[in-house]
């Protein structure tokens, strides 16, 4: 089992590392939904750090437990951001049949935070995912990079999910010995 002292470590090393800054670090929390046109077993599996891969552009985990990537609570993993800059997750709350996760996220020196998704039935056979962001600033960089997440930038991000997965969802999936 993974010692989640780990990620508890990762942010006390951030913070320590993070200059004092002046006014309070900015903190932001954002809500919004993400149309899918599966079912919600489907659609949850899109938003595991495998499943994400098929329709995130750049999105490649690198698994640091369990090496396979099977989605578990205390599941970690690393990714790298269009800025070069790495992010380490862990997987917080995993309740595959409420179609629910919950993940902490850190960027050393940048930002920390959790993400969570739950996905919920839509209308005609669809999926409402319903996607939280908390996310709090760990340095005077981190201020300006979470100053952009304002409400509408944020339904933005989230309209760009929605396009990406639609397209996803276009292409069948290879059938294994295919």
């Amino acid at each position: 089992m993974t010692n989640p002292a780990l990620l508890v470590t990762t942010i006390s090393a951030s913070l320590a590392a993070a200059p004092a800054a002046a006014a309070s670090p900015v903190h932001v929390l954002r809500t919004g939904r993400v149309a899918v046109a599966t079912s919600p077993e489907q659609a949850f599996d899109l938003f595991t750090p495998l499943g994400e891969r098929r329709w995130a552009p750049g999105w490649e985990p690198r698994f640091l437990y369990p090496a396979d990537g099977e989605p578990r609570v205390g599941a970690t993993f690393t990714t790298h951001g269009e800025d070069g800059c790495e992010t380490i997750w862990m997987i917080l709350d995993w309740d595959p049949a409420a179609h629910r996760v919950r993940y902490a996220r850190v960027t050393p020196g940048l930002k920390t935070g959790t993400v969570e998704v739950v996905c919920t039935p839509g209308a005609r056979a669809t999926t409402v995912a319903t996607v939280t962001y908390e996310l709090t600033a760990l340095s005077p960089e981190g201020d300006a990079d979470l100053a952009i997440w304002t409400a509408g930038w944020f339904a933005g991000y989230l309209q760009e999910w929605e396009t990406q997965i639609a397209a996803a969802l276009a292409v069948p999936e290879p059938t294994a010995g295919a």
